[in-house]
């Protein structure tokens, strides 16, 4: 009898040990899908008087621990002239491990129909020489991430309910 009490004790540790995996497995997963947007506006002023406005609105999607698709819609203006930005970047991204750095295995980029901007002023905004960025959480609803886009961008979780 004593026996058979072990065994079904033993049983029962099993399977609260397996379900705590499981969830771990499952939060720690849940962790990596994260929606941002980051809002940009750059005002140049030339020696020649010539103005130049870019307003970027970027959404980071992290849906995947190794992909990251990055949505650029705005405007750019320059002089008369006025540009619409709707372009689409898939990142294929290795997390090194034990830190929050991130080195850009692939990219690719996408413009739709709309877009009428140059071809080299998104990768002009984006800092196409280092293949490294770092990202850092601040708060439990944004990221601060260096090297990527910008030198420093911070992004605001964008509720997905």
């Amino acid at each position: 009898m004593l026996k058979k009490y072990i065994i079904i004790s033993m049983i029962m540790t099993f399977i609260v040990l397996i379900a705590g995996i499981i969830t771990l497995y499952t939060r720690s997963e849940q962790r990596q899908d994260f929606r941002c947007q980051s809002d940009v506006s750059i005002r140049k002023i030339h020696s020649s008087g010539d103005i130049n406005e870019l307003k970027v609105s970027t959404f980071f999607l992290f849906n995947n621990p190794h992909l990251i698709t990055v949505i650029h819609k705005g405007i750019l203006k320059s002089g008369d002239r006025v540009w619409i930005i709707d372009r689409n970047l898939q990142v294929k991204v290795d997390k090194l491990k034990g830190s929050n750095i991130y080195y850009i295995v692939d990219k690719k980029m996408t413009k739709t129909m709309d877009d009428t901007a140059p071809p080299n002023i998104v990768s002009e905004m984006m800092l196409d020489s280092v293949n490294y960025f770092y990202m850092s959480r601040i708060k439990k609803n944004s990221l601060l991430i260096q090297g990527f886009v910008l030198p420093v961008m911070m992004c605001v979780d964008i509720e997905s309910e």
